[in-house]
This record gives structure tokens, C-alpha cells and sequence, in this order.
């Protein structure tokens, strides 16, 4: 209770000033909860605070401390951009250099790739060709082993003939057959022609003309048999090499094939560190282009930080801490009550004036 002689500050003095509690809660627009809460905390007196109005204080300040340490980096960011305006040019002459040195290298790195690649290419051009000789002569082999098995049965076939027609005359079929291989093993006309006759007569019959045509006819088939025979003895090795040249032609296009493979991705991938180089080398050829507006822009940016800042420090910050402690004005002495002003006593009337002696 106010002692005697004393009265409480009219109603509009209680509180801080609207203002300053307006300049706060602007400042904490980004913090809701905070900034509509400042006039309910922050505008009453410390003395009048209860426990939670004054964490609330407590927390408006932290959260303007945070605002104030985010804008002295702001400007302490912008200073150094300032300060280091030579340290930049440099850096950017500097960063042209190194790009120019290193699409230069990607270039070269693309070339050698592209030559790779080109010469895996013409790897797997000669490994195919190289399979298709190989599969070829396997398949001519083969084809050449079982036409010289089928004339080897029928070579034996006939010399089995022959050898009875030696002692009697041949049936007509059989001497079909004699003269049929004959001709496949490239007879003479003139001898093939009297292979008939010479082979349906008996043997005591026979002449020397005929003599002379049943050893053409021995010797013809002993060759052939005896050539066969030799053929089909390496046929198991000769088949084994030609199914082993495919095998090693087949590897080596497959080794060819992976390698053109890792080769062309390894040239996709140059292609694109040149594209990259020569995209980096253009970015740092227009930072050089762009420093000295950069530059200007820096400045601006260091004003309005600075500008910022003050504003910040003049304003909120200097109203929070004008009213974060503020207590309860004493209050103002009464005034003693002023004497009725006393009536005015009636005015005399006034007497006439003396007459002058002429």
C-alpha cells in the first residue's frame, strides 16, 4: 500500500513504452512463440514478474544473442570477402591456370583412350576372323575325315571284290562296284574302259593285256588304302588341334571383347572429365570476367550487413536491455490540495473630485 502523501503513476505509466517491446518482437519474428509473448514479459516490470515471464525474458534474450552473434558473422563474412578482394583476383587467375592445365591433360587423356579403344577394336576384328578360320577348318576337317572314312570302307569293299575276281571271273554287280571306285579314284579312260571285260573273263583266260590292267587295278587300291589308312591314324590328333584352335580363337575374341568393353567405358569416362575440364575452364574464365562487379557487390553486401547490425544493436537489443531489468518506478509524491482562492472584497465607490477655484 502506498504510504500517505503518495499515489501510484497514472495507468498509461506503468509499463515500459510500446515501442521498444514493438522493436523486440519485430526482431523475433522468426520465433513466433517468443516474438507474442514480448509485451506480456518483457513489457512488465522485472519486480512484477512471476517464475515463468521471467524464463520467457530469459529466453527472448538468448534468442537475440543468437541473432546478434548470426549477424556480427554476417558482417565479419563480408569484411573478409572485402579484405581479401587481391587474395581473390589471384585465386581466380590462379584457378584459370590450373583448368587450363587440366583440360589440356583430360584432352590428352581422351586421345590415348580414343587409341585404346581403336586398337581393341581391331583386336576383336582379327579374333573374329581368327575364329571363323579356325571353325571353318574345323568343319572342312571333319567333313574331310568322314569322306575319307566312307571312301576307306568303300575302297576295302572293293579290293575284297577284287581279290576273288583275281581267281575267277566277277559277278556283273562286282565288277560295278570295282569299276565305280576306279573311276572315283581317277582311273585312266582308256583303262577303266576294259576294267569289265578283264575282271567277268576267268583267270585262265586272262592275257597280258589283262595282266596288265588287274595290276593297275592292285596297285590303284593298295595306294588309296594305304594312303587312307595313313590319314585316318592322325585323325583323332588332327581332330583334337582343330577343336583346339576354336577353343583358343573363341578365348581370345572373348578376352578382346571384355577388354573393348572396359576400353570404351574408360573412353566414355575421358570424354566426360574433357566435357567437365572444358566446362570448369569456361566457369573460371567468367569469374575472372565477373570480379570487379563481384567485388562491388561485396561492398554492398558488408554495408547492409553492417547496416544491419547496427540497427539490430540501436533497436531491439538496446530496448531489451533497457527493459530486461527495468523495475517498478517509485511513486510520485500527491500534491497538497491548493486554498480556495478568497472572494474579492467590493470595490469603494468612487467620490466625486473637488472643483478647481478659477
Amino acid at each position: 500500500m502506498a504510504p500517505k502523501g503518495t499515489k501510484r503513476p497514472a495507468a498509461s505509466s506503468v509499463g515500459p513504452r510500446k515501442k521498444e517491446c514493438k522493436l523486440v518482437a519485430k526482431a523475433l519474428v522468426g520465433n513466433p512463440m517468443l516474438s507474442c509473448v514480448v509485451a506480456k514479459t518483457l513489457g512488465v516490470y522485472a519486480d512484477e514478474r512471476h517464475e515463468f515471464q521471467t524464463k520467457l525474458v530469459t529466453m527472448i534474450g538468448e534468442s537475440l544473442s543468437t541473432l546478434q552473434s548470426s549477424l556480427e558473422e554476417a558482417v565479419a563474412t563480408a569484411q573478409t570477402a572485402v579484405d581479401g578482394a587481391e587474395a581473390e583476383k589471384a585465386a581466380r587467375e590462379k584457378a584459370v591456370e590450373d583448368a587450363e592445365a587440366t583440360l589440356k591433360a583430360k584432352e590428352e587423356a581422351l586421345v590415348a583412350a580414343d587409341e585404346t579403344l581403336r586398337a581393341a577394336t581391331e583386336a576383336v576384328s582379327g579374333a573374329t576372323t581368327a575364329l571363323k578360320d579356325a571353325e571353318d577348318a574345323q568343319k572342312t576337317g571333319d567333313a574331310e575325315l568322314a569322306e575319307s572314312t566312307k571312301m576307306k570302307e568303300e575302297v576295302e569293299a572293293a579290293y575284297a571284290k577284287y581279290g576273288q575276281m583275281k581267281e575267277a571271273a566277277g559277278a556283273a554287280p562286282d565288277i560295278k562296284d570295282v569299276k565305280k571306285v576306279m573311276d572315283k579314284l581317277g582311273c585312266e579312260e582308256q583303262a577303266l574302259a576294259f576294267i569289265p571285260e578283264t575282271l567277268k573273263k576267268e583267270s585262265s583266260a586272262r592275257g597280258p593285256f589283262d595282266a596288265i590292267i588287274m595290276k593297275t587295278i592292285e596297285d590303284t587300291l593298295t595306294a588309296k588304302i594305304s594312303a587312307l589308312t595313313e590319314t585316318l591314324g592322325s585323325a583323332e590328333t588332327d581332330t583334337a588341334a582343330r577343336k583346339a584352335a576354336v577353343e583358343a580363337a573363341t578365348t581370345t575374341l572373348t578376352a578382346a571383347s571384355d577388354k573393348q568393353v572396359v576400353d570404351k567405358t574408360a573412353k566414355d569416362e575421358a570424354a566426360t572429365a574433357a566435357k567437365e575440364a572444358r566446362s570448369a575452364l569456361k566457369d573460371a574464365k567468367k569469374a575472372i570476367s565477373t570480379y570487379e562487379s563481384d567485388m562491388k557487390s561485396a561492398e554492398k553486401v558488408l554495408a547492409s550487413a553492417k547496416a544491419k547490425l547496427a540497427g539490430f544493436s540501436d533497436g531491439a537489443l538496446a530496448a531489451f536491455n533497457g527493459l530486461k531489468d527495468k523495475v517498478t518506478p517509485p511513486p510520485e509524491p500527491e500534491k497538497p490540495e491548493e486554498p480556495e482562492p478568497a472572494e474579492p472584497a467590493p470595490a469603494e465607490e468612487a467620490l466625486p473630485a473637488p472643483e478647481v477655484a478659477a
